[in-house]
């Protein structure tokens, strides 16, 4: 029957005590969930690993180690092979995560000093990184900057129209919605 529970997947039996899930997302063939968790520790000693289930088994299959960090999530590039993953706490240098999932290999790149969030466009073309009071708007081949957009405000969620054309950042008390055609 649909609309009810049909199993959980237990977080925390090997986990220490002050861990938090920050995001959730599945692949695009269901298969794998990736659990992304920021472990105790403030901007210093705080960890980002993201743990992956099969969706099948509910087991989990691997780790993926973002580094130092807290507060990361992630979205699917337009390939649905590549998870990309804004990482707030690590400086410019590396804010910026891209996972091949096939090989849970991690590349870092820069994306400003708050990376909160980010999305990207359904083609491809581009990204966008929620970074501070700026959404910063990343080549999606290269993830080198193009572009800046100043936020009236410090911006933390970011979201995508399905055709791409409009971003919703939200702010404090508002959303700014940037046109992004």
């Amino acid at each position: 029957a649909a609309n009810h529970v049909t199993g959980t997947i237990d977080l925390w039996a090997s986990a220490a005590n002050g861990i938090e899930v920050t995001d959730l997302t599945v692949s695009a063939d269901g298969r794998r969930l990736y659990v992304v968790m920021t472990t105790a520790g403030g901007l210093t000693f705080s960890i980002t690993p993201i743990r992956v289930f099969d969706t099948a088994t509910r087991e989990q299959i691997a780790t993926i180690d973002l580094g130092r960090g807290f507060n990361a999530r992630c979205a699917w590039a337009a390939d649905a092979r590549h998870l990309l993953c804004s990482q707030n706490g690590r400086g410019a240098i590396d804010s910026f995560k891209v996972i091949d999932t096939a090989t849970n290999s991690v590349q870092s790149f820069s994306a400003g000093f708050f990376a909160n969030d980010v999305a990207a466009t359904p083609d491809g073309r581009y990204v966008y990184v929620v970074d501070g009071e700026r959404v910063l708007v990343l080549d999606g081949a290269t993830y080198q900057q193009v572009a800046s957009i100043p936020l009236p405000s410090f911006g933390s969620l970011i979201e995508l129209t399905p055709d791409g054309s409009r971003a919703y950042v939200r702010l404090s008390n508002s959303l700014a919605e940037i046109n992004t055609a």
